[in-house]
């Protein structure tokens, strides 16, 4: 059977610039990755700006270029409370909302989309559920299973309402509202490496595009993390775990991402899956436009390593 090839895409803010420019450059020579053997594209947060622009089938290119530095200080230009964030969202959501209005023209529906598709995002409420639920908005289900419950029916949201509730980042912008369906934060809560999420909507049985397992081969491209480590065996409080240097909203991030990882490679082995990963010196946090360069850079690393390990995913991600 013909492979199902998936690509996702990780939140991180203004670190999709990283993702992005690898991304470019592995479709260029001398790896040539064949973006159009894709079925379905993954993201959560910025992952999914990413990843709807690669559904509705944008150049990876034009992608690429929302994550410019001129663009990202755009983004995060428009400053409430003074930039600080104790009291009520640091930024408002307009001037991101402006831009991908502009990026995503005509603003289709999912069920429009040439390409698969799956963001991820954490609802607050629900009209139907009356409770909080993680959400995966895809445009590979069966609508019949459905009918009777339209909440969970996808097919006419706009890919734009999909990705503000994607990436509606706690403390940085406010949850976003969709009419008739409810509030949304953040994908990252739940699901900051999309890969086995994306997974999971490719095979699952009820969907009206299914992949078996076996022929599955999913690229999980992150964007950056600080190698870390707590010494001891702390015992702190509050105080200690939700310091300045946030260790457990850390952990927690980390830590689920690792597990994605770990779930991806349980089930589909070396044969089906990939993560490509690179380790910060240092973190940079969703907003600091100022890093943009350094991401770039990060990405066009010459090292013979790089290198290599850019060989063996793209020949990996061609094969028939």
């Amino acid at each position: 059977m013909a492979a199902y090839r998936i690509i996702s895409f990780d939140g991180g803010g203004i670190r999709g610039a990283f993702t992005t420019q690898v991304l470019l450059r592995l479709t260029k020579p001398p790896y040539n990755l064949d973006l159009s053997k894709v079925q379905l594209f993954a993201g959560t947060s910025t992952g999914s700006v990413i990843a709807t622009g690669l559904a509705m089938g944008l150049p990876i290119e034009k992608v690429a270029e929302f994550y410019s530095e001129s663009n990202c200080k755009f983004i995060f230009s428009k400053k409430r409370f003074f930039g600080l964030n104790v009291f009520g969202p640091k930024y408002s959501r307009e001037p991101l909302k402006e831009y991908l209005t502009e990026q995503y023209v005509g603003n289709p529906m999912l069920e429009e989309l040439p390409y698969g598709l799956s963001l991820s995002s954490f609802q607050l409420q629900s009209p139907y559920t009356r409770n909080w639920l993680s959400v995966f908005f895809n445009n590979r289900q069966d609508f019949v299973a459905h009918e009777r419950k339209p909440i969970f029916n996808y097919s006419k949201l706009r890919v734009l309402d999909a990705v503000l509730a994607s990436s509606a980042a706690p403390t940085y912008f406010p949850a976003y509202e969709i009419a008739d369906r409810g509030s949304y934060i953040d994908g990252g809560v739940i699901a900051n490496n999309p890969g086995i999420a994306g997974l999971s909507v490719a095979i699952n049985p009820i969907n009206t595009v299914k992949a078996k397992l076996e022929d599955v081969r999913l690229l999980s491209i992150g964007n950056g993390i600080v190698p870390t480590e707590i010494k001891g065996a702390p015992k702190w409080g509050i105080a200690g775990w939700m310091g300045p240097s946030l260790p457990l909203l850390n952990i927690l991030s980390d830590g689920s991402s690792d597990v994605d990882n770990y779930y991806c490679m349980s089930m589909l082995g070396e044969k089906g899956y990939r993560r490509l990963q690179v380790d910060l010196k240092e973190a940079v946090v969703l907003d600091d436009y100022k890093a943009v360069p350094e991401m770039v850079k990060l990405a066009n690393c010459e090292t013979d390593e790089f290198k290599e390990e850019l060989r063996t995913i793209a020949e990996w991600f061609n094969a028939d």
